[in-house]
């Protein structure tokens, strides 16, 4: 055999290895490529079964916890997150995220004047941080991928219903660090937009509930209310019973001479005196509780004449009494004895001070648990000054006072900040106050606190223009 018949055996035989090689790196390479197309098929496929599933869920906790579930576990991405535009403080505010083995710090609120935010309502087109090929914003806003990192999201999501931005989502890297393909931005396109629909429907089943929740207890105050006419009346009847029980007690012991009788029996008779006239007292302050609930719940006739705020006050107090503790809290009255008027309806205004008044003790109950002052001094100021046809009525207590993050929500429906040492509240005291004031009595509230100093409500009635407006 030659040399060079050798040499070419050689040589066919590399060849047909290279040739091997090179149909062995393209099957493998195809077969790569099969599998992410599989793959982006099934993450695809659950993204549109999730979303045209999303539509049905009324609960938005649990809506906004299967958003992040999902996209993190079809994505495969390293973590997702939602935020919610929160009207009251226009801020978004993170309601869920899910980050697997990773931790991430997320912002808690991102405010509506950032520049990820205004960048979402002027181009209404996701932000990728990490995508160089299909980036929507330019190399050179570098505060906006400040801003990015901050949240942080490697992606963001707009969220949008008609020309409102309600939510936004961010997204972290992918798992195996691949970028986010076109077919994934015209994915994410729907996804966001059937996210959005779905948080709209539970946001609007959760106002309808609210509003139902209150209908339904406004109607079953009323139906107390009718009630406790009644009872009241009832409950009068007995205690005056009771009264004339233990009054006639009394006076059979008291005209008895005693002076005959055993010491033991004289020590049994004073001790059962004096559970009578305890006996008696309860009876009184009975009678007193079931007249005040009597005064308050009489239907108002809605009338409107000038009173005396001195009056509106003293009725307030008169049931205030059987429910907080007034001895406790040193109440100063600054307008002194000059009669102040007020046009109005004396009833609507009585359950403006009496909410007022309880609200400003409940906050004192929370110093006391919160900050265990030893020398802390419950206080209350109430201040009246006429000026410019109105009547300024000014409450200051030395509460608990608010936090700044929750003084927009204060006069929002059933939100309340009572817990810890006070009872926890049902959120309608000081709507309740804004409606009376501002839609019934044309006047203004305002609310200004300070957390662990105090707080005041301010509260104007324009005067004259009401008694002008009701002529």
């Amino acid at each position: 055999m030659s040399l060079n018949y050798i040499f070419w055996i050689a040589e066919s035989i590399l060849i047909i290895s290279a040739i091997g090689m090179i149909w062995i790196w393209f099957l493998q390479r195809r077969r790569r490529k099969i599998q992410k197309l599989n793959s982006k098929r099934r993450y695809q496929e659950i993204l549109r079964k999730a979303s045209l599933s999303m539509g049905r869920i009324k609960d938005l906790s649990h809506l906004l916890k299967l958003t992040t579930h999902v996209i993190t576990r079809a994505i495969k991405v390293e973590y997702c997150c939602v935020y919610l535009f929160h009207e009251e403080s226009a801020k978004f505010v993170l309601k869920s995220f899910k980050t697997g083995d990773l931790k991430i710090q997320f912002c808690n609120v991102i405010s509506k004047e950032s520049l990820v935010i205004k960048h979402l309502y002027s181009t209404r087109q996701p932000i990728y941080s990490n995508n160089l090929d299909f980036k929507t914003i330019t190399a050179k806003d570098k505060d906006l991928f400040v801003e990015l990192s901050l949240i942080p999201a490697a992606a963001v999501l707009p969220c949008f219903i008609d020309n409102r931005l309600i939510a936004i989502i961010g997204l972290g890297n992918k798992n195996d660090r691949t970028r986010y393909s076109i077919d994934d931005l015209m994915l994410f396109s729907i996804l966001a937009n059937q996210v959005g629909m779905a948080i709209e429907n539970a946001q609007f089943y959760d106002h309808t509930r609210a509003i139902q929740e209150q209908l339904i207890r406004a109607e079953k105050m009323a139906t107390v209310g009718t009630m406790a006419d009644g009872i009241s009346h009832q409950m009068n009847n007995r205690l005056h019973a009771m009264g004339f029980i233990a009054g006639d007690a009394l006076d059979v012991l008291r005209n008895k001479n005693l002076d005959d009788l055993p010491i033991e029996l004289k020590s049994f008779v004073k001790e059962l005196e004096f559970s009578l006239l305890r006996l008696e007292d309860n009876i009184k302050r009975g009678g007193e509780l079931t007249e005040g609930l009597l005064k308050y719940t009489r239907k108002s006739n809605e009338k409107f004449e000038f009173i005396y705020l001195n009056k509106i006050l003293e009725a307030s107090f008169d049931m205030l009494k059987f429910k907080i503790k007034l001895d406790a809290v040193k109440i100063k009255m600054l307008f002194g004895s000059k009669e102040i008027k007020i046009f109005g309806n004396f009833t609507q205004l009585q359950e403006v001070f009496f909410n007022i008044i309880d609200n400003a003790y409940d906050a004192i109950l929370q110093r006391k648990s919160i900050l265990g002052e030893n020398d802390f001094a419950a206080k209350l100021e109430i201040e009246a000054v006429e000026k410019d046809g109105a009547v300024y009525i000014y409450f200051r207590d030395n509460g608990i006072g608010v936090r700044g993050e929750h003084l927009r929500q204060l006069f929002t429906p059933f939100f309340t900040t009572k817990f810890d040492g006070a009872k926890k509240g049902t959120g309608l005291g000081l709507f309740v106050i804004r409606q009376i004031v501002e839609k019934n009595h044309l006047g203004k509230v305002n609310f200004t606190s300070k957390y662990c100093v105090g707080s005041e409500i301010e509260i104007v009635l324009p005067v004259a223009a009401l008694a002008s407006s009701s002529q």
